[in-house]
């Protein structure tokens, strides 16, 4: 998997976000911008692809403890998404 600085600056998901907005945007990029970085040793690309299926999954009713069971992730950054 690429890191973001791999990828191609107009297709980087706030650089999209800014010029063709959130509808263009999947949920693993939206939870891209809205996580802004990772942790060490988790980078947030593969952060957020696992949070992005674990939102598909659950539909409604997503909490903390669904997100901070995912390594690299603290109350603080589940609140954000939830």
């Amino acid at each position: 998997m690429k890191t973001i600085k791999e990828i191609p600056e107009y297709d980087r998901p706030r650089e999209k976000l800014r010029t063709k907005g959130a509808a263009a945007l999947s949920d693993e990029e939206l939870v891209q911008v809205i996580l802004g970085r990772g942790v060490e040793g988790h980078d947030v690309r593969s952060m957020s692809k696992e949070i992005a299926g674990i939102i598909q999954k659950k539909k409604t009713g997503l909490t903390e403890t669904d997100l901070t069971a995912i390594p690299g992730m603290g109350p603080a950054k589940a609140y954000q998404l939830i």
